[in-house]
């Protein structure tokens, strides 16, 4: 018990001084140290990131400029060709993907610049993922700790992992999800009626499912955050089915595709529902330290 007790004294006393650096304006410096050792911590955690060079499908995208000189397309052209490719030949529905990844290599063929701008990303994410703990907490000490232990999950292994996924992937598809969800949040908690908020969380939720697989995510959060979130019952289930409608629509479609499909794909197939859990438990624990090795 007195264990315990002293554990607990030592988190709290850790975290006031977390929370009075972060965000007592009476301590300026503190606040100044405080962002300066937090980006110290990020900086370390991702420079071995920005010692690689391209792997896997990198290597191929890094080469789109060429790639669209030779055939003398347009973006907008070979964006088209890949959505007929994936879409309709193999029955893969992510468009949104293809969209943007497409025109992100068009920007980031360098690999510096590929690299300064997937890092930019993971620090995006990782803003908005204390914004939306800071928000559902409402403690802003309990954010900061969370973004000050978040780096000791950064690995960089060549499948399993988020700051090394192909292109802008794995990034992308989780700014969507923290947007709808920080927008959702802010639709069922506002005193006001805010359906413009709700309807770009749906906008999101589709961009998310739709950018890659595991942006099926976003649907448990939804409705976690609108079922525990919401001031009123109304906004509470109108959010919710707002969510689920948003995802048949998005699943009415996956299937429909993926029926129709001209060729087969292994990565279009509908397989085992089985495996889904199974494989969602297998991304989260792989997250850990030492996780992968053997």
């Amino acid at each position: 018990m007195n264990a315990r007790l002293t554990i607990h004294n030592l988190l709290s006393t850790l975290t006031r001084r977390i929370n009075a650096a972060l965000f007592d304006s009476s301590q300026p410096k503190a606040a100044v140290i405080a962002l300066a050792c937090l980006i110290s911590i990020l900086a370390l955690a991702l420079y071995p990131y920005t010692r690689s060079g391209f792997f896997f499908d990198d290597i191929y995208n890094s080469e789109l400029n060429g790639v669209l000189s030779v055939l003398h397309l347009n973006l907008s052209q070979f964006i088209s060709k890949m959505l007929d490719l994936w879409v309709v030949q193999t029955g893969r529905f992510f468009p949104t993907s293809i969209a943007i990844v497409y025109t992100f290599w068009t920007i980031a063929e360098d690999l510096h610049v590929y690299r300064l701008l997937q890092v930019g990303l993971v620090i995006v994410d990782i803003g908005l993922f204390w914004l939306l703990v800071r928000k559902i907490s409402d403690s802003p000490w309990l954010a900061s700790l969370t973004i000050f232990f978040l780096p000791i999950l950064l690995q960089f292994n060549p499948n399993l992992d988020g700051v090394t996924s192909f292109g802008p992937l794995n990034q992308g598809v989780l700014l969507f999800v923290l947007l709808s969800w920080l927008l959702t949040y802010r639709y069922v908690t506002s005193n006001k009626f805010m359906p413009i908020s709700l309807g770009l969380a749906a906008i999101f939720e589709m961009g998310a499912l739709t950018f890659y697989e595991v942006g099926v995510l976003v649907i448990p959060g939804l409705i976690g955050i609108s079922y525990y979130a919401a001031a009123t019952s109304k906004r509470r289930y109108f959010s919710i089915a707002v969510a689920l409608f948003t995802a048949f629509i998005f699943f009415a479609l996956y299937v429909w595709f993926a029926m129709h499909k001209a060729a087969a794909y292994p990565g279009s197939e509908i397989g085992s529902i089985r495996l889904i859990p199974e494989t969602m438990l297998a991304q989260f624990f792989s997250a850990f330290p030492l996780a992968l090795l053997k």
